[in-house]
């Protein structure tokens, strides 16, 4: 059963969506004048803001950034194929990779299926690349079309567009709109879609 906020963001939509605002309010302090305030939000937006930071999760954001990083990473140092990955599962300080097709798992992540690799940071954290050997080599986020579509039992369940090459939302609009909401707002201020480009055609709210 998926399911989502009451914004229609789930916990990784949240935490991009709650960056961008905290980004933009950190560009808006530098360039206000002195002895001025920034004008921040009351009402139904300061309700909204709160539900994004309750919701937001940004540790199991930066594990999957690490994670999928640290895959590239070993993939380029090894010659190992890249895997085609169509689902992210997430869980618990964990990560599921759902395969399109079977391969051998590759660290920092384990077989745990013919199609599915798990990376457990409880017993695979060392296996993880640090930050400034990814920066050194140049590593970007391997999936800059990874979108939220809810959560299952143990965490958010992503869709990698680039895989599916299309997602379709069936339902009627006061339940698909949202959904649809959600994952624009969750490409367009993401950092790990920093290289992706959003265009909204024909979108009605």
């Amino acid at each position: 059963m998926l399911q989502g906020t009451g914004l229609g963001l789930t916990a990784i939509a949240a935490a991009a969506v709650a960056g961008a605002v905290g980004r933009r309010r950190i560009a808006q302090q530098r360039h206000r004048r002195i002895g001025r305030r920034i004008a921040m939000p009351d009402g139904d937006v300061e309700a909204a803001e709160l539900e994004l930071r309750v919701t937001e999760d940004s540790e199991l954001v930066r594990l999957l950034d690490l994670a999928a990083r640290s895959l590239m990473l070993t993939c380029e140092q090894t010659g190992q194929t890249f895997p085609p990955v169509a689902v992210v599962r997430l869980f618990h300080r964990g990560i599921e990779l759902l395969l399109t097709e079977p391969a051998p798992a590759i660290e920092p992540f384990i077989a745990a299926g013919p199609r599915l690799w798990r990376f457990d940071a409880a017993t695979a954290g060392h296996l993880l690349a640090d930050d400034d050997v990814l920066e050194t080599h140049d590593i970007a986020f391997p999936f800059p079309l990874l979108v939220t579509i809810g959560l299952d039992e143990r965490g958010p369940v992503m869709v990698n567009l680039e895989a599916a090459g299309a997602l379709t939302v069936v339902g009627d609009h006061p339940h698909t709109q949202p959904v649809l909401n959600a994952a624009a707002a969750e490409l367009a201020t993401s950092d790990l879609s920093a290289m992706a480009s959003v265009q909204l055609v024909d979108v009605a709210t």
